[in-house]
């Protein structure tokens, strides 16, 4: 697994968040593939993270978890206005 970051500061935290959970991450630039079962955390650009099953490898990014906080987010707004809507128009709420 690759985690990605957009700066130094946070991909170093990462790593030691990891390294506290008693996972040992590598922080570092991927000079080649990473070691299978070992998080590689570095710093890019890159808008989204992806799967690439053939080779086993993800790549996560800071935005990702963002965007399903958000999309969830969403949902659960839409889910609650739907049922005080119901409930409006069957007379259980004014």
């Amino acid at each position: 697994m690759v985690l990605v970051t957009e700066g130094h500061g946070p991909a170093q935290r990462l790593a030691e968040m990891l390294r506290g959970e008693g996972l040992g991450a590598r922080l570092g630039d991927l000079t080649g593939p990473p070691e299978p079962g070992v998080p590689s955390v570095t710093t890019a650009l890159i808008p989204n993270g992806f799967i690439w099953e053939s080779v086993r490898l993800a790549v996560l990014t800071e935005f990702g978890p963002l965007l399903t906080a958000l999309i969830v987010i969403g949902r659960s707004g839409t889910a609650i206005t739907t049922e005080l809507a119901g409930m409006r128009l069957n007379y259980e709420i004014d």
